[in-house]
């Protein structure tokens, strides 16, 4: 009997409620993801504290603390996750922060396209299982 993949495990970071009910229903129909919404920096660290999950994609402008730092702090703490950063911004100076400190894979601009990034992500996993 073939193996069943383990689901991945995302957790996204986003302040804005419509587009927390975007990311939830979206992937809501998606059998091989385990997702969790949450509207803070603060209750991402909160969250890792208690849970295993394998992808962040993380807003960059949250209160508080910035995507940025956010994905600064996780990439120190748990260098395993995988770190995605999203970002409305046109200035190029928080891709270059986001690039040089906290190193994402990838940054997604927003509008939001919940496919593309759920490709993506799928993409990297599979190329680091070979």
């Amino acid at each position: 009997m073939p193996e069943t993949p383990a689901k991945l495990r995302i957790l996204f970071v986003e302040d804005e409620p419509d587009l927390q009910k975007v990311i939830q229903l979206a992937l809501s129909y998606i059998t091989d993801i385990e997702f969790e919404v949450v509207n803070s920096a603060e209750n991402a660290l909160d969250y890792l504290a208690n849970s295993t999950i394998d992808v962040i994609v993380s807003d960059h402008y949250l209160p508080a603390m910035t995507g940025v730092e956010l994905l600064v702090e996780i990439k120190e703490k748990y260098p395993s996750i995988l770190r995605f950063l999203l970002t409305g911004s046109v200035e190029s100076e928080v891709f270059e922060k986001a690039e040089k400190m906290a190193k994402p894979i990838k940054i997604f601009e927003k509008p939001l396209i919940l496919d593309d990034i759920i490709d993506y992500i799928r993409k990297i996993r599979e190329n680091n299982k070979n």
